[in-house]
């Protein structure tokens, strides 16, 4: 048997919470924890889920471009 998971106090999001509220699938979530850019807990056999002091900390922070600059061909 596996060890408990204790979760701190406090609210919580689940990444397809976030992906709806942000306009986004939910695999593009999962790539901003995978990133490291948001941060997230990981509970065994549910998936992740995230305080909201780290999505309102992640959302103050401006995001990277995503894909290539304007007038730059792809190789």
């Amino acid at each position: 048997m596996t060890e408990p998971v204790t979760i701190p106090t406090g609210k919580y999001y689940t990444v397809a919470q976030i992906a709806e509220a942000q306009g986004v699938i939910i695999r593009t979530v999962h790539q901003w924890i995978e990133k490291g850019w948001l941060l997230a807990l990981q509970i065994p056999g549910l998936g992740y889920i995230i305080e909201d002091r780290a999505l309102a900390d992640f959302l103050a922070k401006p995001r990277p471009q995503r894909g290539y600059p304007k007038g730059k061909p792809r190789k």
